[in-house]
């Protein structure tokens, strides 16, 4: 990662995934946070990550990674949260329609990877679909697919890129806050 992650305020936390910049320059705190939630939805949409497996892709329908409902998609916003600040990331009050979990957890949940318990349930579902599975397996792995690391980091140093196109005196303010 790049910059100092805390003087801009960057929140991995209950309070959603994405960053804020204070506004000095409106204008340009606006596009840097666009910036940023451009480049979450186009590393979530490119095909740069792993497929889903052929028992996934069965009982979501669909072989693409973080394609469901379309929520984590919709959920990435840019917004002027108050006079003072503006927010790009994914929205934290936007939640899983089917579960009601909030999507930055399965956002970051997805960018990690994790294990998912093997019930008699999901055992049962997987059969119906005409798998076969173990009777000795306990968990199935979900391949870590790091669109949240690697959108952010590509936004930043957008972001970037545009601050050091800026007059000097925007620059030295946006790269102090950077801690660039």
């Amino acid at each position: 990662m790049i910059g100092n992650w805390a003087k801009v305020k960057t929140v991995f936390s209950n309070q959603g995934i994405g960053g804020f910049v204070t506004r000095r320059w409106p204008q340009l705190a606006s596009k840097a946070v666009r910036l940023v939630a451009r480049s979450l939805r186009e590393e979530m949409k490119s095909s740069n990550l792993r497929p889903n497996s052929l028992v996934t892709a069965a009982l979501k329908g669909s072989s693409v990674p973080l394609v469901d409902t379309k929520t984590m998609f919709r959920s990435i916003v840019e917004k002027k949260v108050n006079e003072n600040e503006y927010y790009g990331g994914i929205d934290p009050n936007a939640r899983s329609p089917k579960t009601g979990v909030p999507v930055w957890v399965i956002a970051l949940r997805q960018n990690s990877g994790y294990a998912i318990p093997v019930t008699e349930s999901l055992r049962n579902k997987i059969m119906a679909e005409g798998f076969r599975v173990n009777a000795n397996t306990k968990v199935f792995i979900v391949p870590a697919r790091p669109f949240l690391t690697v959108g952010l980091d590509k936004g930043i140093r957008k972001a970037i890129g545009m601050i050091q196109s800026l007059p000097a005196d925007v620059r030295e303010y946006f790269s102090k806050i950077m801690g660039l």
